[in-house]
């Protein structure tokens, strides 16, 4: 007895789309894009310090005049750097007004949107976190001004201590996601909350009067710009 199996182009079409295009198909649904922000700013710091302790002390000698700390290795030297501003008219204003800063230069700074394939349950609080960052930015800088013209800035204060909630849920959810997840990219976005989430502490967490220091915001400033160049 001889068995015919007849093959048409409509089986084979059914074959390889529960082979190969749905096993495919099921793939993207799992995973998905994210992007990293994108900025651009200026900067004002003072190079070639010898050692990091130098470029350090510089920076709190100078909390007085408002000046913020971050410092950063370059070309196996030191920078500091003092403010983050959104122009170099800005910039060049806070560098007019002080004569500490007269061997400070201004520096255009860039940061280069990226984009990351990630697991579609991680992608929303990854999300969360980068948007916050990102909001926390534009919300200090609007508090700075606020700060400089002696405003109150509850409402601004309230907004920032919102942000900083986002990014400490994110970031809690996303650690819980990378026990298994295992990646690099949101291990990253993870540092990038616990940055943030310690710069603002001095801001929202331990200012019951709701008062700090223009070097403390500017600070908090930097640190969050910085966070956000690790991708």
């Amino acid at each position: 007895m001889i068995l015919l199996i007849v093959i048409t182009a409509s089986s084979i079409t059914a074959l390889f789309l529960r082979g190969f295009k749905v096993k495919n198909f099921t793939e993207q649904l799992k995973n998905k894009d994210i992007e990293t922000p994108t900025l651009e700013v200026w900067l004002l710091e003072t190079q070639n310090y010898d050692s990091k302790m130098d470029a350090y002390k510089t920076g709190i000698a100078a909390a007085d005049i408002g000046c913020g700390v971050y410092v950063l290795p370059e070309n196996e030297k030191w920078t500091w750097v003092a403010g983050v501003y959104s122009t170099r008219t800005e910039a060049e204003g806070v560098l007019n007004q002080s004569t500490s800063l007269i061997n400070a230069k201004i520096q255009l700074y860039q940061i280069t949107g990226k984009k990351f394939h990630i697991k579609a349950e991680a992608i929303d609080a990854c999300r969360q976190v980068l948007n916050s960052v990102y909001n926390i930015f534009d919300l200090l800088l609007n508090l700075r001004i606020a700060l400089n013209k002696a405003t109150i800035a509850d409402k601004l204060l309230l907004d920032l201590t919102t942000q900083y909630n986002l990014v400490k849920s994110g970031a809690e959810t996303l650690q819980n996601l990378n026990t298994n997840l295992q990646s690099e990219f949101i291990a990253t976005v993870i540092y990038t909350a616990n940055q943030n989430i310690l710069s603002l502490q001095d801001i929202i967490c331990t200012n019951t009067k709701k008062t700090f220091s223009l070097a403390t915001l500017n600070t908090a400033l930097l640190k969050t710009i910085f966070s956000l160049d690790n991708f």
